[in-house]
C-alpha cells in the first residue's frame, strides 16, 4: 500500500557520530561553502532501547541488522546533504486490534521522531486494509488509492494574503515539530483507535480510484454509483469505531477517457465524527479551528 510521503530529517540522539558538526549535520552551510562530511552510525538501537521499544510496540520481533549507505551531495541549487552510513531493523508488532504491523528502526534519528512516523503509518494500514479494501477490493484499482494519515500538521494551505489561515499553517507546523521532539513514549501496540485519535489532532485522507477503464460505457453510471453508495457507507463506519475525532476527506474517482461521464468525482468529509458539506481548504482550517483550546 502507497505510504506517506512526508518525511522531515532530524539528527539522532544516543549516536556515534564521526565527522560531524551539528550544523554539518544539517545541511546548514551555503552550499558554495558545504564540505561533504561522512557521519557514521553504530548504536546497536534495539539493545539500547529495548524497554522503550517495549512500551511502544508491546510483544515485538526484530529481524536482521541491515546497513544503509546515503552518498552525499552538493548541488549548486543549494541543496545538500552529508555521506551516511548507518543501520536498519525491520519490526513486527501487534496493534490493539491483533493486526500485525511492520515498522523500519534506524539508528540515525531519534526513537521519538520515528514512532510518530510508525503511528502514522500503523493508522493508515489499519484504515486502509479494514475498511478501504473490504468496500473496495472488487472495484478499486490499488496503484491509485490511498490512505494518508496526517498528525498535527492539518494545515498545508492557506490563501494568498490570509494571515489568519497562515497563522494556522504556522501553528500546525509548529506543534508537529514539538511533538517529534518530545521525549514521551506513544504505546502504539496497546492503544485502541479512538485512543490514539484523542492523543493528537489527526486528520485522514483517502482516495479510491475505480477500475472502470475497460468498462462499457453503459456499465459505467451504475459502477460509480455503487462506488458512492460504498464511500458512504465505509466513511459511516470509521465515524461510528472513531467518534468525535474523526476527520475524514475521503473520495472515489475515475479517470475514463473513452467517454464523457456526468461526474468523475465524488468526496465526503466528517469533522470531528459528523458529516459536513465544509469542503477543500476550507476543510483543513475547520478542522483546526475545532482543536483550539484542545492541543492549540
Amino acid at each position: 500500500m502507497l505510504m506517506k510521503l512526508t518525511t522531515v530529517f532530524m539528527a539522532a540522539a544516543l549516536v556515534t557520530v564521526i565527522c560531524l558538526s551539528g550544523a554539518a549535520a544539517l545541511g546548514l552551510f551555503d552550499a558554495d561553502e558545504h564540505t561533504i562530511q561522512h557521519l557514521v552510525y553504530t548504536d546497536d538501537y534495539p539493545i539500547l532501547l529495548a524497554d522503550e521499544l517495549a512500551t511502544i510496540l508491546g510483544d515485538y520481533s526484530v529481524g536482521e541488522r541491515v546497513e544503509r549507505h546515503v552518498d552525499g551531495e552538493v548541488c549548486s541549487c543549494g541543496y545538500h546533504h552529508d555521506t551516511i552510513d548507518f543501520y536498519e531493523w525491520q519490526i513486527t508488532y501487534t496493534d490493539a486490534c491483533g493486526q500485525e504491523m511492520v515498522c523500519v528502526l534506524n539508528n540515525r534519528q531519534s526513537l521519538y521522531y520515528q514512532q510518530l512516523q510508525w503511528l502514522e503509518d500503523q493508522i493508515e494500514t489499519h484504515f486502509f486494509t479494514n475498511y478501504v479494501s473490504p468496500c473496495f477490493h472488487d472495484i478499486m484499482q490499488e496503484s491509485g488509492s490511498y490512505c494518508f494519515c496526517f498528525i498535527g500538521r492539518i494545515c498545508f494551505s492557506y490563501t494568498g494574503g490570509n494571515e489568519e489561515e497562515y497563522s494556522h499553517v504556522e501553528i500546525c507546523t509548529a506543534y508537529r515539530d514539538s511533538i517529534e521532539r518530545h521525549e514521551e513514549l506513544i504505546p502504539l501496540a496497546s492503544s485502541n483507535y479512538p485512543e490514539l485519535f484523542d492523543m493528537f489532532p489527526i486528520s485522514l485522507s483517502v482516495r479510491i480510484k475505480l477500475a472502470d477503464r475497460m468498462m462499457p460505457e453503459d456499465e459505467w453510471n451504475q459502477n460509480y454509483a455503487a462506488a458512492v453508495a460504498e464511500l458512504g457507507e465505509m466513511a459511516l463506519s470509521m465515524a461510528d469505531d472513531i467518534g468525535s475525532n474523526l476527520n475524514l476527506d475521503a473520495s472515489v474517482y475515475s479517470d475514463v477517457q473513452t467517454f464523457d461521464p456526468g461526474s468523475r468525482k465524488t468526496t465526503i468529509h466528517y469533522l470531528r465524527g459528523e458529516y459536513t458539506e465544509i469542503t477543500g481548504f476550507d476543510f483543513d482550517h475547520a478542522v483546526f479551528l475545532s482543536y483550539v483550546g484542545k492541543f492549540w
